[in-house]
């Protein structure tokens, strides 16, 4: 359980970091510095934040089983009649909402931002407007989908909180 919630720690740390932190950091920035800002942030957060999140996917698993809870129960109705039934089904969602999130985020909006500053560097002046356009619609995307990860890690917290009242 202990490294369940350390790797918990760590992945929504990383969250509230950039959030509060990087976030309002980077939009007193010039677009440049911005860029370079949350792609430094990224490469160094991205390692971590994957291997909390397979911490999190085999000691869930393994905190399942030593709690007695079998895949069987899970596909039975009547386990989510249960408090700690509906609790944990409410974390198992939004936590696989965060696993959708994150790779959305990071491997979606993140390869997709690269490939367009890449491509601005090397654009001609009749096609930057356009290139600039796109890597601003990206930006908002990647950070829309990051409050949304925000979003179920406060949902995820609030589960597990139950969970730990109903256990």
């Amino acid at each position: 359980m202990w490294l369940h919630l350390l790797a918990a720690a760590l992945w929504i740390g990383e969250i509230l970091f950039v959030a509060f932190v990087v976030g309002p950091v980077g939009r007193g920035l010039p677009p440049r510095e911005r860029a370079a800002l949350f792609r430094e942030t990224g490469r160094r957060a991205l390692p971590l934040v994957w291997t909390a999140i397979t911490v999190l996917v085999v000691t869930g698993v393994g905190n399942m089983y030593f709690l007695g809870i079998t895949p069987d129960q899970l596909l039975r109705r009547h386990f989510y009649a249960t408090g700690f039934g509906w609790m944990l089904a409410g974390k198992l969602l939004a936590a696989f909402g965060m696993f959708g999130h994150a790779a959305v985020h990071d491997f979606g909006y993140g390869r997709r931002s690269r490939r367009l500053r890449a491509r601005l560097a090397q654009a001609t002046p009749e096609e930057r407007p356009a290139l600039e356009d796109e890597y601003q619609r990206t930006r908002r995307g990647a950070a829309a989908v990051g409050r949304g990860n925000l979003w179920l890690a406060v949902i995820v917290l609030l589960f597990a909180a139950g969970l730990g009242v109903r256990t």
